[in-house]
């Protein structure tokens, strides 16, 4: 597969065909990003953007944004992440492409859902599923999904999400070993308050 779109790139420079250059500078960007070879996908997303940005091209000026997204949030790059997909969305709004809107606000979903904001990423979900066919492979799996939130978690993720409040409890624990009463209490309050906070923040849709 890399061999044929760098043929097509090789053909499509020679022909001087900007658009098909840059239609096969994403594909590549495709193939490495689900190889995990993010510095090239990067680049090579980077340049599909720019010669579709020269062209006007705004539908795959807002896929090439899409592709970025995603290689910056498999790094961890939130910040990041949310930026090129904020992009992308409004050019899909723009242009009327409810299926690429779906798509991008699916990606968004997940951001949060890999960030383990679980209430974030249904409020992103939701949204695709109104903007997505629902016979489209998408949805069907959105619909799967949010019928099993849980199952939308790994547990390396839950375990990530519920360390602050075992280390916490663990220390809490300590104290009382020791007979530090007092610290512990502190601790256990310190604790209470950080659980109470979290219940918050999900009611108010921050969580």
């Amino acid at each position: 597969m890399i061999n044929l779109y760098k043929q097509s790139l090789e053909i499509c420079r020679s022909l001087g065909d900007r658009h098909g250059e840059g239609n096969s500078l994403g594909n590549l960007g495709n193939v490495y990003y689900s190889q995990g070879r993010w510095a090239d996908a990067i680049t090579l997303y980077e340049q599909s953007l720019e010669i579709k940005r020269s062209l006007g091209d705004r539908h795959d000026e807002g896929n090439a944004l899409n592709g970025l997204g995603n290689v910056y949030k498999a790094q961890g790059r939130w910040a990041d992440a949310i930026a090129q997909y904020e992009q992308s969305l409004e050019i899909k709004r723009n242009l009327d492409d409810r299926h690429g809107e779906g798509t991008t606000l699916m990606n968004l979903g997940n951001l949060y859902q890999a960030r383990v904001q679980p209430y974030k990423a249904n409020q992103y979900w939701q949204e695709a599923l109104t903007k997505l066919n629902p016979d489209s492979p998408e949805a069907k799996r959105l619909t799967k999904q949010l019928d099993n939130p849980l199952s939308a978690i790994s547990p390396k993720q839950f375990l990530i999400g519920c360390l602050p409040q075992i280390a916490l409890l663990i220390f809490a624990a300590v104290n009382l070993l020791r007979g530090h009463w007092l610290l512990a209490l502190l601790i256990l309050l310190a604790w209470a308050s950080f659980i109470a906070i979290r219940i918050w923040r999900v009611r108010q849709g921050k969580a």
